[in-house]
């Protein structure tokens, strides 16, 4: 399938770059900390002007600066828990987060011309259910008399390889899903016993259509995450199991995002 067709399997997901870089002699603080900038640097620049011409939108970062930030001052990468948080502020269904770094490596056989590196490391998380789709770190050179100026080109070539491979790596994954049963998150609360929890769990393999697997990933507080493989998108998922009934139980569903379904137990 072309690029904007596995897209659309996706609803065109929205995206939200935070890529922190350093070029050679340079420091400060990427633009999501307390006092970072807020332009945008080599990289994250020529990683969106990349992506953008496929059909790929981004969020407006800028709604984020001043809103929230990471912990302590010398964080380069947010957790998982705060990318979560940052994607789901500016409505982003997938953010791409990670590190570019120029380093001056000398001179070239005693030359002017400086040997300049740079390496970008990426991964493209989805914000709904915290699952990495993909990562890609990319290595590029460029000689340059001025070292900074070699570092800014240096950066831009890895970024436009590290899209290239990223971009590659997550649209595979979708194609996969699309083509066979989708990986989902049901949360359901309100459940009153862990006996309940079994019970439903084997109602939900042998009476709802399009159910292939459930796994039982956490059950605490009367609240479990399941992660399930079923035949169709979450909103299918969602009106099969409001349709249900088992052992005077029915589920009410509360939120429905591309990968996430919460509902509530009632009898």
């Amino acid at each position: 399938q072309g690029v904007l067709a596995i897209l659309e399997t996706k609803n065109v997901p929205r995206v939200l770059v935070m890529i922190s870089e350093q070029n050679v002699g340079g420091g400060g603080k990427p633009w999501w900390q307390s006092g970072g900038t807020v332009s945008m640097d080599a990289a994250e620049n020529t990683f969106i002007d990349a992506w953008r011409p496929k059909g790929i939108e981004f969020v407006d970062r800028q709604a984020l600066t001043g809103e929230i930030s990471t912990r302590g001052p010398l964080a380069q990468e947010p957790s998982a828990s705060e990318v979560k948080t940052f994607g789901a502020k500016v409505g982003a269904e997938v953010v791409v987060v990670g590190k570019a770094i120029a380093l001056d490596k000398g001179a070239i056989m005693n030359t002017a011309m400086r040997s300049v590196q740079a390496t970008l490391s990426l991964r493209a998380i989805n914000v709904d259910s915290g699952r990495v789709l993909a990562t890609a770190i990319v290595n590029k050179a460029n000689p340059h008399v001025d070292p900074i100026v070699g570092g800014t080109l240096a950066l831009k070539k890895a970024a436009e390889a590290a899209a290239e491979e990223l971009l590659q790596k997550i649209l595979a994954v979708w194609e996969h899903e699309a083509s066979g049963p989708s990986k989902l998150v049901l949360k359901v609360k309100n459940i009153p016993k862990f006996r309940v929890l079994r019970t439903m769990q084997k109602f939900l393999g042998n009476q709802v259509r399009g159910m292939q697997k459930i796994r039982q990933r956490s059950y605490r507080g009367g609240v479990a995450e399941l992660e399930v493989e079923f035949n169709g998108s979450t909103s299918d998922l969602a009106i099969e199991l409001e349709e249900k009934r088992f052992n005077g139980y029915s589920l009410e569903i509360e939120e429905i995002t591309g990968n996430v379904v919460i509902g509530s137990l009632t009898k």
